[in-house]
């Protein structure tokens, strides 16, 4: 699904509701947009990984690339999932 609703859940277990868009899928994982996001962020969210939950049933860890006052870009694989960036997510 390249656009749905899930949830984001940080490493604290704070949920919060999102709306997401993918821009490429691919082998090494699924790039996009997040959206719905609360706009006081740090330079700190750089650092952390996160859960995403899709309503399409697809689960992943995410990192944050970008961010923006209406989005986050991201990247992220499936948990369990080898691929050639694996160590972002260690």
């Amino acid at each position: 699904m390249f656009t749905g609703k899930g949830v984001l859940v940080d490493k604290a277990g704070m949920r919060l509701m999102v709306a997401y868009e993918y821009v490429a899928i691919g082998q090494c994982g699924r790039a996009g947009r997040l959206y719905s996001l609360p706009i006081g962020t740090g330079p700190l969210i750089f650092e952390e990984t996160f859960d995403l939950e899709c309503e399409d049933g697809v689960a992943m860890i995410v990192v944050v690339t970008q961010v923006s006052k209406r989005r986050w870009v991201f990247f992220g694989r499936e948990p369990g999932k080898q691929t050639p960036r694996a160590y972002l997510f260690n």
